[in-house]
């Protein structure tokens, strides 16, 4: 039911969304084989599957959204190892047992938690972990803060920066056991960048819509206020739970 948040976004997406550290991708790879193959869910424009094809793994790209998807393959498909797949988190057609990892960065948050995990037991062979990766803004930095009110009275669909945090019981649901790392870093944007990064976003505000010259006025204005000679450097955190998919889940009661 997703899959057309990000109808008319791709091209923004693959050009202004930060890419992830190499220290994320070292861990994410360190005990594979190098004939393993991973499957990367709710792939966007390929930011992370580029990532782990540089490191020689065939990676199954799966996106059910068609210009996400288009954006990949134009970017990515000479590469011999790149699988493109039309298909969702839920139900995505590759073979059973056939993956040693799955991630999904930036993406978990759509999905359906049980219909996901099941799907992730299916194609996973024995041993096989699940990455579920975000990559977003310091939360406590006073630049993070000061965005975040910006997008809270511009964008309407706008529920503020919490990213996996929020998700936190669900986690627990979902793996068996699992661990926890985050990355800090840090992203530099030009205005045409900035203004890019923002407009990628689900919740963001498209030219049609009712305040988006406020809403681009605002991010202008945010802009100004904590560049630095034409240059805005915000933190970064990413956050990486990986773990081994729970076989079976209690349901409990509030």
């Amino acid at each position: 039911m997703n899959k057309h948040k990000f109808d008319g976004k791709a091209t923004l997406y693959a050009a202004y969304r930060p890419t992830y550290s190499n220290r994320l991708i070292d861990d994410l790879t360190a005990d594979l084989p190098q004939d393993a193959a991973i499957a990367d869910i709710g792939s966007g424009t390929g930011k992370l599957t580029e990532l782990l094809l540089d490191r020689g793994y065939v990676v199954f790209a799966v996106e059910p959204n068609a210009d996400m998807r288009a954006a990949a393959e134009k970017s990515l498909g000479s590469r011999p190892l790149f699988r493109s797949v039309d298909a969702s988190a839920e139900h995505t057609t590759l073979p059973y047992a056939g993956v040693s990892l799955v991630t999904a960065a930036q993406s978990f948050h759509w999905f359906d938690c049980n219909a996901f995990r099941s799907e992730c037991i299916r194609i996973l062979r024995p041993g096989g972990e699940v990455a579920l990766i975000w990559n977003g803004y310091d939360e406590q930095a006073p630049s993070t803060i000061a965005l975040e009110e910006t997008l809270l009275r511009h964008c309407p669909e706008f529920k503020g920066f919490r990213g996996g945090v929020r998700l936190a019981r669900t986690f627990d649901d979902f793996f068996e056991s699992y661990t926890t790392t985050t990355y800090p870093g840090s992203v530099v944007y030009d205005r045409e960048a900035f203004l890019g990064r923002s407009l990628s976003s689900s919740y963001a505000l498209a030219e049609n819509d009712a305040g988006y010259g406020d809403y681009i006025a605002a991010l202008n204005g945010y802009f100004d206020k904590f560049s630095i000679g034409g240059s805005l450097s915000l933190p970064l955190i990413a956050v990486c739970h990986k773990g081994e998919p729970k076989t079976s889940v209690t349901k409990t009661t509030r």
